[in-house]
């Protein structure tokens, strides 16, 4: 919040969709990302509607920490890389407040926890009767991320549901498999 005016610091929105589930999932839940960029800051929005409540959304914890294989339950994701590497980062977000921020130096080689960033994120959950919002902040500077306009973005999202079912959404999916990490889905960012 902008403490002397009283309102958001508007930014330039450079990403937004909707995500879909891989294959011929059923539900009635809808997914959209939006992603907006404020100085050096990726404010990063995801808006899952679940009007029948289907999705198991954990209570925020009040121990949550740096946890690993969030993707088993439900977990939001961005993905960010950069035009001139093949290396990428891959964010968690779990709505118990479990986070972890992974750095790959290819398509999934060599994953690892991304040092420079030791403390969750800045994110908010606003959790109502038919969904979730979940906002996540990511840091250019924390990342040595100078150029904005040379990232490549991916949102994706894990949801588990009451009966212990995962579905993958993501903007597009190969044929064969949900792909997270296959760059030909990455778009760029819009400024």
């Amino acid at each position: 919040m902008d403490t002397k005016s009283g309102s958001a610091p508007s930014g330039v929105v450079v990403w937004r969709g909707s995500l879909v589930p891989f294959g011929e999932a059923e539900t009635t839940c809808e997914l959209s990302v939006q992603a907006e960029l404020i100085g050096q800051v990726l404010h990063v929005t995801f808006d899952l509607k679940d009007p029948e409540q289907k999705i198991s959304l954990d209570v925020k914890k009040k121990a949550f920490g740096r946890r690993d294989q969030l993707w088993k339950t439900t977990c939001f994701e961005f993905f960010l890389a950069m035009k001139k590497t093949k290396a990428y980062w891959e964010f968690h977000l779990a709505p118990t407040g479990d986070w972890n921020v992974y750095f790959l130096e290819d398509y999934r080689t060599n994953l690892k926890e991304e040092k420079r960033i030791v403390s969750r994120f800045p994110c908010v959950f606003d959790r109502s009767k038919n969904g979730l919002i979940v906002k996540m902040q990511i840091e250019g500077n924390r990342l040595g991320i100078q150029d904005w306009s040379e990232a490549l973005a991916m949102a994706s999202v894990v949801l588990k549901d009451r009966s212990g079912q995962c579905t993958y959404w993501a903007p597009e999916h190969p044929k064969d498999k949900a792909d997270f990490h296959d760059r030909k889905h990455y778009a760029a960012l819009k400024k």
